[in-house]
């Protein structure tokens, strides 16, 4: 064996700190990993980042790794200096078949990490293709309305991310349409931000579904902590945020339908959303907002003065 022949070396490390563990669990080889543990590599051995072989396990998808590092006694909760254990990085490289192991072996479910403070469903909502993850997750008691540092939950993730299947899986566990993050943005409000057509309109009609139509109307009409409703998101809208042709216009006309206010001014410098759209040069949002609504209503939004000089 080239750990008898090689005894004293078995303790050397990388430059970023890794054991030979380490690189065994990123290779995906479980009985290398074991033979390394009994010939005296320390198991519990962080790198610089404090990540340990279970960490690296994990993030590579190496199941079987990850089950014998468990069964020689690795924590499964254990963290790196960023707070990530490896459920975390298990799921932040979808590797749902990991996450399942961890989960099993009682990984917690409500652990935040990193400087966001983000839950592993925090983060299965942000990735492509996490909804595995999240089903796992939201069956083992995960909090659907958990909040990150900056107050947003799982569905102000997804709702940025665009996942239609990720939002009607937190929506349908119980995850809250209006709920409001540090910033007073509800998922509806970062939906528009991302000129998600889709999800917004999923989004009211959930709403309305729930609750009524008024509701809906109030969740349009809502101002974050700046004042500024959905309609002045949409107003700003740049052309390479948008996922199909005209999608900011679409989204324009569907606000408006939920009676959208376009006199609705911010807060510090007292801008409408045609302030924002001027701004911004959104010529066909600008045309479509002004074709829209009245000449009385237009003439009352032209006349209100903003404070920007």
């Amino acid at each position: 064996m080239l750990t008898e022949l090689y005894s004293g070396s078995i303790h050397i490390r990388t430059k970023d700190g890794s054991t030979l563990a380490h690189i065994a669990s990123l290779s995906g080889h479980p009985e290398t990993v074991l033979t390394l543990l009994k010939r005296g590599v320390y198991l519990h051995m962080p790198n610089k980042t404090g990540a340990l072989a279970l960490h690296a396990a994990a993030r590579t998808g190496h199941s079987s790794v990850v089950k014998a590092l468990l069964m020689k006694g690795s924590k499964v909760d254990a963290k790196t200096r960023s707070n990530y254990t490896a459920l975390h990085l298990a799921i932040e490289y979808a590797k749902s078949s990991v996450v399942e192991v961890l989960l099993g072996a009682g990984a917690s479910v409500h652990t935040k990490g990193g400087k966001n403070l983000e839950t592993p469903l925090h983060i299965a909502a942000r990735i492509p293709n996490g909804e595995r993850c999240a089903e796992l997750l939201l069956k083992c008691g995960a909090a659907v309305n958990a909040r990150m540092e900056n107050g947003e939950s799982p569905l102000h993730v997804a709702a940025r991310l665009g996942s239609m299947k990720m939002v009607q899986i937190l929506l349908k566990d119980g995850a809250d349409p209006v709920a409001t993050s540090a910033a007073a943005e509800t998922p509806f409000h970062v939906a528009v931000r991302a000129c998600h057509f889709e999800i917004a309109k999923h989004l009211l009609e959930f709403v309305t579904r729930k609750w009524d139509r008024y509701d809906a109307v109030n969740l349009v009409n809502s101002a974050n902590s700046e004042g500024e409703t959905a309609l002045h998101f949409v107003t700003e809208i740049s052309p390479d945020v948008m996922h199909d042709e005209a999608e900011d216009v679409k989204l324009l006309h569907y606000v408006l339908e939920y009676n959208a206010d376009p006199g609705a001014q911010t807060k510090l410098t007292l801008e409408t959303p045609l302030h924002y759209a001027a701004r911004a040069g959104n010529d066909q949002v600008l045309s479509a907002l002004l074709n829209s609504i009245s000449t009385t209503a237009v003439q009352h939004v032209i006349n209100r003065q903003s404070r920007v000089k």
